[in-house]
């Protein structure tokens, strides 16, 4: 029965022609027991996973976990779709994702240049920044460091953009003028042909993933350039993987690896790894490795309250769309679950901050569902999103 349920619903998203149709849908998922596999070995996950139509709530129960599980409230969760590109035409490639104490999330808009405001339930904010460049990752900055400067006035970038373009972007409420609607450049890598895909900030520190010469860069408060040698090094990684996205969790830093296509250098659908680093760049613990992962880039740490993965850390896969689950036993990580739904071009996830970006422990997503033509992405949509527990 649970196996005829499993396809039943595979057929059914198979038949849903736009990957938007979620939207304002709502579906309850209940996650698979922990179990920790053998040396070597790891759950087995179905890639494909699960989207249901806008409107629809359906119970993924006998097919995805016992009958035991499934009745704890602390395995059930809403997914929620927020805001789509139908609603605002601004949210296209949806990527990156960051809020400060109080505010709202600032989304970029990888495919419209532009930063767009959501609060925590999907309204609209009134501010919408011109990031040029094609904005991929986004920090807050809370700090007096990282100025930015422009028609004579400077001011600290509140919000940083790591950009494809090879620049490095941050936004000042008062730069160039008034209440600014544009970010500034800060940083200009794009003699070296730089990337941009991730950025994190730590220890005064901001750190950004150069996808196309396979690097992490790092700067200090004033723009400079930290000399960290033999740093975001790991050897068992081949070298046709790079750098792509990057999180900080406290004293750490966790960095996702991606394939890069040999015909135009693009971020490709084929495995991928994520390591653990100390904020000097030195290898921590190697967290997942290859079939696992699926073009991995976002990356939280769950709270206390998100069900029972408390200090469990998600790893989102734009390849699959899938959320893995990593728990910790000493210095080792293993993959326990994965959550049991497929978010299409699954780019960044992070926990509210309490205020207007939500509940501290709702996890909030950003996507850009697309369709491959050969090694390039195409069809493009955006989604902003919740998973938050039941209870």
């Amino acid at each position: 029965m649970g196996i005829w349920l499993l396809e039943a619903l595979r057929d059914r998203v198979h038949r849903l022609s736009d990957p938007r149709a979620r939207a304002e849908g709502q579906l309850l998922l209940v996650p698979r027991p922990h179990r920790q596999p053998s040396r070597g070995a790891a759950p087995v996950a179905d890639r494909h996973g699960l989207s249901v139509k806008a409107g629809a709530l359906v119970v993924i129960a006998a097919a995805l976990a016992s009958a035991a599980s499934a009745s704890s409230a602390r395995d059930r969760f809403f997914e929620h779709v927020l805001v789509t590109d139908r609603t605002d035409g601004q949210l296209v490639n949806a990527w990156g994702l960051a809020a400060g104490p109080s505010g709202p999330w600032w989304v970029a808009n990888e495919a419209r240049s532009s930063s767009t405001l959501y609060a925590g339930d999907g309204r609209k904010q009134a501010l919408t920044v011109a990031v040029p460049g094609g904005p991929t990752g986004v920090v807050f900055n809370g700090g007096q460091g990282f100025v930015v400067r422009g028609a004579g006035s400077a001011g600290p970038a509140r919000f940083i953009y790591a950009c494809e373009d090879g620049t490095i972007k941050g936004w000042s409420p008062t730069v160039p003028r008034g209440w600014s609607t544009e970010a500034q450049v800060a940083v200009d890598e794009g003699r070296s042909a730089a990337i941009f895909r991730g950025l994190a900030l730590a220890g005064g520190r901001l750190y950004a993933t150069d996808f196309h010469n396979g690097r992490v860069l790092v700067y200090d408060s004033q723009w400079r350039h930290v000399v960290t040698r033999g740093a975001f090094v790991d050897r068992t990684i081949p070298e046709w993987y790079a750098p792509f996205g990057i999180q900080a969790v406290g004293a750490r830093l966790f960095v996702t690896y991606a394939w890069r296509a040999p015909v135009n250098g693009n971020d490709g659908p084929t495995g991928g790894y994520v390591d653990e680093f100390d904020l000097e760049g030195r290898l921590v613990a190697r967290v997942g490795r290859m079939k696992w992962l699926d073009e991995p880039w976002g990356v939280a740490l769950a709270p206390e309250g998100f069900g029972r993965f408390g200090g469990d850390l998600l790893v989102a896969n734009f390849g699959s769309g899938r959320i893995d689950v990593y728990a910790r036993d000493g210095r080792r990580w293993w993959l326990s679950t994965q959550l049991p739904v497929t978010i299409p071009g699954l780019w960044g996830i992070a926990f509210g901050q309490g205020g207007l970006s939500g509940a501290r422990t709702t996890l909030f997503y950003a996507a850009g569902p697309h369709r491959w033509r050969g090694a390039t992405e195409v069809d493009v949509h955006g989604v902003l999103g919740s998973i938050a527990p039941a209870d």
